[in-house]
Formats: structure tokens, C-alpha cells, sequence
């Protein structure tokens, strides 16, 4: 009886870490997609980092040899903090290869980064996380937890969701009658523009650039006062460009003559056992404004359920007005929780200017992973 063959780690040396560059895209491709589980492509690839232009996004890389075997980047940001802006890191895209994870990848690629940041002048990294155990492991590297945010539901087609959910396929001739009933008290209830509103959805790259610029104006005056990314038209432009996949985001929006009243950017995406969701990246409108918000809200119900929808999907963390409307128009809580931490625990006391969660503005569009 033979031996059992090495592990592959041990078998191919040690894991060297370094930075990645722009010469590197096809390793960090290589990455996502054993991560993923599907393919990526140069381009999205190159999109999603910013080609790492280190003005915009750092990557380190762990290599065995030639092969690639682990992934840590982090995206450079300007937040709105207490009147003033300054730079800051989000942490993203962390990844060991399951065959090499007897190396210490983690915590030696974070830590790499971690040390990397004092010699950029940045003082601050952040980062949202859904899986407990990897918060703990977290707080373990000096992060502290500052805050949590739920995600959000609107079911839309909910027997057929469950059926894929429970993997019930004996079920899922009854989920359309049951869907279509649903479906009918959907169209009932939903909310309707009032006179002299217009709603308009599509691609959002479709729209000129004073109707981003009117969308980053709605979106920079529901965050005053708080802690979130600053957007320009051309801001909006970069990062709803396409979608990870290569796909499109989408825009509705309810406008008053040339007035902008509320604004709902959003994407159709799958999840696992073939679940299809809509996903709100960020929704804002006018105070005052619940009505107009409301029906982009039911323009972006219904973009989903013509797309095969079953859900819809909303990370909770800008603010009571978002809630209380999201809430009133069919939303729930959902099992899914992200827990918000920052780096070094010491920026998380109550006296620290990035301690107080209240004051933090943060959604899917600032994540971008569901």
C-alpha cells in the first residue's frame, strides 16, 4: 500500500508574498475564479481592480513558485468625515487557495497589508464582514467592530424562491399558481406616481451626465453630516460601469419637471441553487419625498420581475427614512447580517471620530458583493 502523496503545499515550497502590479491581472483572475467558482475575464478583471493603478487599488499576492495561491487587495477611498474628507483603505478580495492554507496565508497576507498602510499615510482600513468566524479572526488582527447592518428583503416570487431555496423541485409546478396570486396583490398595493412625477429606468450608462450629476447631488444630501464616499457624475460613471460579470446597472428615477425626487441604482444578479435577486446598490429621495421614492422603488420591483426575479436585496446602512419606506413597502429582515469593522480598534472608541456607527452611511454599492 503506497504512501499518501504531500500536500501540495508542502510539496511545492513555501509561499513567497509580494505586490501585485498591472502585469499581474491574469494571476489575480486566476484567483477569483477559483474562488468564484465560474470565470473571469481579463477586462472585468482589470475593471474591478482599477487596473491596479496604486493611486486607486493595492493588491499583494502569495505565490508558490509561479502558481498563484493567495489574494489580499485593498480599494483607496475619500470619505466625508466631520466636515473635512480624508483617505482611507477598504479591505476587499481576501483569498487562500484551500490546498495552501496550512501556510499561514492568513493572517500573513492581511498583516502585509496592514504594515504597507502606515507608509501611505493612511490611518484607517474598514471593512464589512457576513461570516462570524471571520470576524473573529478579525478582531484578532486589532480590528474592532463598530456597528451591523442587515440585509433586507422583498420577496417578489416567494414560493418559487422557496422551492429553489429547500431544493423542492417536486414543488415548483404549484409555486407559479401561488407566485401568480402573490403577484396580483403585488400589483394592487404598489405605489403609483403622483401627478406630475415621471418615472425612468434603464441602463444607467445610458443617461447623461447631468442626470448623475443631479443623482450625486440627491446622493451627497441624504449623507450629509455622515461618514461615506463623496460621488460626482463622473465617480458614478467609473464604478457603475458595468458589472462584475460584465453586465449592466440600472437607474430609476422619479423626476418633477427637471427636479430630481428620487433615484434607485440597482442590479439583476444570481445567487446560489439558481436564486434570482434585484439589488439595491443605493436609493435615496428628497425629504419629504416617500411617495416619489416609493415608485422608483416599484420600477425596480417590476425591471426584476420581468428578469425572472424572485427577490429583492437591500444592505441597511443608510439611514431610519430608507428603512421606515423599505420597510412599509414590503421589506424584512432577512438571517443575513454584516458586521462593520475598522482598523486600528482604537479609531472605534465612542470619542473617535469613526466610532460612532450613527454617523456611518455605507450600502451594496460600497460592497458590492452579495
Amino acid at each position: 500500500m503506497s504512501s499518501p502523496s504531500p500536500a501540495p503545499s508542502a510539496a511545492a515550497g513555501v509561499a513567497k508574498i509580494r505586490p501585485l502590479g498591472p502585469e499581474d491581472i491574469g494571476h489575480v483572475r486566476a484567483m477569483l475564479a477559483k474562488r468564484d467558482g465560474h470565470a473571469w475575464d481579463e477586462r472585468s478583471t482589470a475593471w474591478f481592480l482599477h487596473g491596479l493603478d496604486p493611486q486607486r487599488c493595492m493588491a499583494w499576492g502569495a505565490f508558490v513558485g509561479d502558481k498563484p495561491v493567495g489574494l489580499t487587495s485593498m480599494f483607496l477611498r475619500t470619505l466625508s468625515v466631520g466636515g473635512g474628507t480624508e483617505r482611507v483603505a477598504y479591505w476587499a478580495n481576501l483569498y487562500v487557495d484551500p490546498d495552501y492554507r496550512d501556510q499561514m496565508l492568513y493572517p500573513r497576507l492581511p498583516m502585509m497589508m496592514l504594515t504597507s498602510l502606515k507608509a501611505l499615510g493612511i490611518e484607517m482600513l474598514y471593512a464589512p464582514v457576513r461570516l462570524p468566524q471571520l470576524t473573529k479572526a478579525h478582531l484578532g488582527l486589532g480590528f474592532a467592530k463598530v456597528g451591523a447592518m442587515e440585509v433586507l428583503v422583498r420577496p417578489l416570487r416567494p414560493a418559487r424562491f422557496i422551492c429553489k431555496y429547500k431544493r423542492l423541485g417536486w414543488a415548483r409546478p404549484l409555486a407559479g399558481t401561488v407566485d401568480a396570486a402573490f403577484g396580483a396583490v403585488l400589483a394592487l398595493t404598489a405605489a403609483r406616481p403622483a401627478t406630475g412625477a415621471r418615472i425612468d429606468d434603464g441602463p444607467i450608462e445610458q443617461r447623461p451626465v447631468e442626470q448623475l450629476q443631479a443623482v450625486a447631488t440627491l446622493i451627497g444630501e441624504r449623507s450629509a453630516g455622515r461618514i461615506a464616499q463623496l460621488w460626482s457624475a463622473e465617480l458614478l460613471q467609473q464604478r457603475y460601469g458595468q458589472t462584475r460579470e460584465g453586465g449592466s446597472y440600472r437607474l430609476a428615477t422619479a423626476w418633477r419637471g427637471d427636479a430630481l425626487q428620487a433615484a434607485a441604482i440597482y442590479r439583476l444578479a444570481e445567487r446560489g441553487d439558481g436564486i434570482q435577486v434585484g439589488v439595491l446598490m443605493d436609493f435615496a429621495f428628497r425629504e419629504g419625498g416617500e411617495a416619489d421614492g416609493a415608485v422608483a422603488l416599484r420600477a425596480v420591483e417590476k425591471a426584476t420581475l420581468a428578469a425572472g426575479g424572485e427577490l429583492l436585496l437591500y444592505l441597511d446602512g443608510l439611514g431610519d427614512a430608507n428603512r421606515q419606506l423599505l420597510k412599509r413597502r414590503g421589506f424584512r429582515s432577512s438571517p443575513e447580517n454584516y458586521e462593520f469593522l475598522v482598523w486600528p480598534k482604537k479609531l472605534a472608541t465612542a470619542e473617535a471620530r469613526f466610532g460612532d456607527w450613527n454617523r456611518w452611511a455605507f450600502s451594496f454599492r460600497d460592497h458590492d458583493a452579495f
